[in-house]
């Protein structure tokens, strides 16, 4: 910290602006750089603070379960990264009160450090991360000084248990998201450690519908409180208080209470929301609630929202009447022009085999050939839902329509037609039954119009995949077909003279 540093070029996204990561900000503040220019030589701060940052203490005295990520991280840091880099080189005025957040990043898990510190000159918030570097901006003394003393008082909460495993097994059982970082605070001689609960974040604690447990929010609360213009802490607490609301819309929806609904909404609650996850209308028609359907509706709830959030969660929970209900208003059955979906209420529908519903989108003018994620035809032709396929196809499906990669229902169906693990680069034959009723697949593909030869961005055509995967007794019934076993090789070979 001898010489003032510049700040980063760029710094990683933060999910809620400078109040909860968003400070990745040199640890040399102007004022604490000319301090330090007439100070004594470096010394390691971490001792003085009576920190141990590798966390082995804090772990001892607050006990987590093995099988949290935050301890699992925790084991892993090294002792050299850049915040203790950056507490070893301080040699700026003496440290009155200081607080270190210290958790993984949103990318690689690399240990993002948030270090507010008060001197006796002065108070700074510092945030150090390894690939992005150091960035330092001036806070209020004397509100940074009672920050940290009031982090210090906080009750840490018991996180919210998940309802179901967040992530892949260890040796302790599936890896747990109930902690998001750890926390280091000193102040009057005394220093506190602890792993910080995810709910003490309110992003997190909103994520989990959890803003009324005790606890929830109160550290991104209180950093907020010193780190925000009064202007940013005004706006925080009106998304805040909108959230609230629209957790205790989403409860009286779910609860069927049409009277509690009525009264938030009169009380300015929003029947519509940005947040996709949070909708009231999808609420209502997902737990069936007609009557809270039409109350949104009247109070401004789009119908088509999110690319017909609607209509889809009614096909997703095969809510026929639901379906037949939303078209009747007006749903549209397709996602308006332009919007991106990852699959259409008829995508839905064929990914449950309801032709049922099916047959209902389609008479309402659902597309089969509309921009999705996976057409519907090739979920059917991958599913081995030739029914499904010929009511796809007498609506228009298009037989060498191509997904965001450029892959038809045919390359699709060859993935799966053989072995998934090309690593033991032997086949495994499909059952007789099964393999019959891939070929019949494949011959209605192809007398619909399916041209075996169509090549995707990726020069992959049916042939090479069916190779790729060892489909063998699909690479005998394409060849017969009239697939080209050179077609892939050509377009390499014109893509690589393109490139030249």
């Amino acid at each position: 910290m001898n010489t003032p540093r510049r700040n980063p070029p760029h710094t990683p996204p933060a999910r809620h602006g400078r109040a909860l990561g968003g400070w990745l900000a040199a640890v040399c503040w102007p004022v604490l750089c000319a301090a330090a220019a007439a100070a004594a030589p470096a010394a390691d701060l971490a001792p003085t603070l009576h920190w141990d940052l590798t966390y082995r203490t804090a772990l001892r005295d607050h006990p987590i379960p093995a099988n949290e990520f935050i301890a699992l991280w925790a084991a892993s840091l090294p002792a050299g990264r850049p915040i203790t880099a950056t507490l070893k080189q301080y040699t700026g005025a003496p440290v009155e009160a200081a607080l270190l957040i210290e958790k993984p990043d949103g990318h690689a898990g690399d240990p993002l450090a948030t270090w507010f510190v008060k001197t006796t000159t002065t108070a700074q918030v510092c945030t150090v991360h390894p690939k992005v570097g150091e960035h330092c901006d001036p806070l209020d003394p004397a509100r940074t000084e009672a920050f940290v003393r009031a982090v210090m008082r906080m009750r840490a909460p018991q996180p919210v248990a998940a309802d179901e495993p967040k992530g892949p097994s260890g040796p302790n059982g599936p890896i747990l998201l109930g902690y998001h970082a750890m926390l280091s605070a000193w102040a009057d001689g005394h220093a506190l450690q602890r792993p910080v609960a995810a709910i003490e974040f309110n992003d997190l604690a909103l994520e989990l519908h959890q803003m009324g447990q005790p606890g929830a929010g109160q550290l991104s609360d209180a950093i907020d409180a010193i780190v925000q213009t009064p202007q940013g802490q005004r706006e925080r607490q009106v998304a805040k208080t909108q959230l609230q609301q629209n957790d205790a819309l989403l409860m009286a929806i779910r609860d069927g209470d049409t009277d509690a609904l009525r009264r938030l909404l009169d009380g300015g609650a929003q029947a519509d929301t940005d947040d996709e996850d949070r909708q009231p209308l999808a609420a209502a028609v997902a737990f069936d609630r007609r009557a809270a359907v039409d109350l949104l509706l009247q109070r401004g709830a789009r119908i088509d929202a999110h690319g017909g959030q609607a209509l889809r969660v009614a096909v997703q929970n095969r809510k026929t009447a639901m379906v037949e209900y939303l078209l009747a208003k007006g749903a549209r059955p397709d996602p308006a022009p332009g919007r991106d979906v990852f699959e259409t209420p008829l995508a839905a529908a064929v990914g449950l085999h309801d032709r049922a519903l099916a047959q209902l989108l389609i008479r309402h003018g659902a597309d089969p050939n509309a921009p999705q994620a996976h057409l519907p035809l090739a979920t059917a032709a991958t599913t081995h839902d030739l029914p499904m396929m010929d009511l796809l196809l007498g609506a228009g499906a298009r037989p060498d329509g191509t997904d965001a990669d450029g892959r038809t229902a045919l390359m699709l169906l060859m993935r799966d037609s053989g072995d998934v693990d090309g690593a033991r680069a032997r086949a495994h034959p499909l059952p007789p039954a099964t393999a019959a009723l891939v070929e019949r697949i494949v011959r209605r593909l192809v007398a619909a119009g399916a041209d075996v030869n169509t090549t995707s961005r990726a020069c992959d055509n049916a042939l090479s995949t069916a190779i790729a995967y060892h489909a063998d007794a699909m690479v005998t019934l394409l060849r017969s077909l009239g697939a080209d076993p050179q077609r892939q090789a050509a377009c390499q070979a014109a893509r690589n003279t393109t490139r030249r």
